[in-house]
C-alpha cells in the first residue's frame, strides 16, 4: 500500500514515483516547481489576520552547521528577488498543523506530547537535495520521505487520540487511506 496519494490540494499534486530515492524525489520536486507560472506570499494565510498565531508540529536543525552554510549560501544567491529568507537559526521542515491557540488548550497540547511520544519513529537521517520551491516558498528538497511521511502519521495518531481535528500536512504528503 503506497503511503501517498494524488491530492489536488497537495504541492505537487502527485507524489514522486519514490519517495526513498533523492534522485527521483528532488527531480519530482524540480518537475513541479518548474511548471508553476507563479508564485503566492507564503505568508498570507487564507483567513489570517496581522497577529494571527498557530501551533506547528517541526522539525529543527539548529546544531546542523552545513545545512546552514547551504541556506546561507541559496539565500545570498537569491537575495536580488527580494525573497524573505527563514533565520539560519530557525531551519525547519513544517510537518502538520496543529490548530490555533483559540481552539486548542494547553491540557490538549500537554496531552498531544504525552500521547505522541510512544508513537515516534525511531531518529532518520535526511538530506538536502538542490534548491527547489513550491507555489509559496524556495526551499530545499528533502529525501527520502518515507520517514518524515512516517513521523507525520504517528503525530496525526497522536492527534486523534487527544480528539484534536485530523492534521492537514503543511508539508503536502497526503497520506492514502489504509
Amino acid at each position: 500500500m503506497p503511503l501517498l496519494s494524488a491530492d489536488p490540494a497537495a504541492f505537487p499534486v502527485d507524489p514522486p514515483a519514490d519517495t526513498t530515492d533523492p534522485a527521483i524525489v528532488a527531480a519530482h520536486d524540480w518537475a513541479a516547481f518548474s511548471a508553476l507560472t507563479e508564485m503566492t506570499d507564503h505568508w498570507a494565510r487564507p483567513g489570517w489576520s496581522d497577529g494571527s498565531r498557530a501551533y506547528y508540529w517541526m522539525l529543527t536543525f539548529p546544531d546542523d552547521q552545513p545545512l546552514k552554510d547551504l541556506a546561507r549560501h541559496c539565500q545570498e544567491s537569491l537575495a536580488p528577488l527580494g525573497l524573505d529568507p527563514v533565520p539560519l537559526d530557525a531551519l525547519h521542515i513544517t510537518l502538520a498543523d496543529i490548530g490555533s491557540p483559540d481552539t486548542i488548550t494547553p491540557d490538549q497540547l500537554d496531552s498531544l506530547a504525552q500521547e505522541s511520544e510512544p508513537l515516534l519513529p525511531a531518529a532518520f537521517s535526511l538530506r538536502a537535495t538542490p534548491l527547489t520551491g513550491s507555489r509559496g516558498a524556495v526551499r530545499l528538497s528533502l529525501a527520502p520521505w518515507t520517514p518524515l511521511l512516517r513521523l507525520h502519521r504517528a503525530l496525526s495518531e497522536a492527534g486523534a487520540t487527544v480528539a484534536l481535528p485530523p492534521s492537514n500536512s503543511t508539508c503536502r504528503l497526503p497520506f492514502a487511506p489504509q
